[in-house]
């Protein structure tokens, strides 16, 4: 495009206009201070009273409504895990990267896995707080994200790893299960 026909210059907005688009930049963007201290905010609280909220008689030890609800058979872990992606939407919401949403979706995936078998689950649940490590997850990035994010991605790479043996492990061992009924079945003793 040739010198002579550069672009116009776009019509001047109204300084009241110009005023209220940068407001409601500021109140949408959830980076600026108040909007991610205050969605962290509301993030501890919600950890706290899933996994702290309630002190033990006797015992110096605290549980939460997580605890608590995930006695309720089956639907309590369900309902748990769908309250737990909070934490979630507070890290995609303050701009955490894949690898620390990685994380805080184990913590919460083992949680809830682990949380489902009857009594010892809720044990396990009271133990391990995966609303707690969330939010210490969370604010680790936020103080030192490049940190972070690498001890996440490593964290992520050696589960998968032990996922991956488990379910080796799990391959083999039904494998040699089926072939000790199969030959049992032919010959009618197990071989020694």
């Amino acid at each position: 495009m040739p010198d002579s026909e550069a672009r116009r210059p776009a019509r001047p907005t109204p300084a009241s206009t110009r005023r209220e688009l940068e407001r409601l930049e500021r109140d949408l963007d959830p980076t600026t201070p108040t909007q991610a201290e205050a969605h962290l905010e509301r993030y501890r609280s919600f950890a706290w009273l899933m996994d702290e909220s309630i002190k033990l008689p006797i015992v110096p030890f605290r549980i939460g409504l997580d605890a608590v609800i995930g006695l309720i058979p089956g639907a309590g872990d369900l309902v748990l895990g769908t309250m737990g992606t909070y934490a979630l939407f507070v890290a995609w919401r303050l701009g955490a990267p894949g690898p620390v949403l990685a994380r805080m979706l184990g913590n919460l995936g083992i949680d809830t896995l682990i949380g489902a078998i009857p009594f010892v689950g809720d044990l396990f649940d009271a133990g391990f707080k995966a609303n707690t490590r969330n939010r210490r997850v969370l604010e680790a990035w936020l103080a030192e994200p490049r940190r972070t994010t690498a001890r996440s991605k490593w964290i992520f790479v050696v589960a998968f790893a032990l996922l991956l043996l488990m379910v080796g492990l799990s391959l083999w061992l039904a494998w040699t299960i089926v072939s000790l009924l199969l030959t049992w079945l032919r010959t009618g003793s197990f071989p020694a």
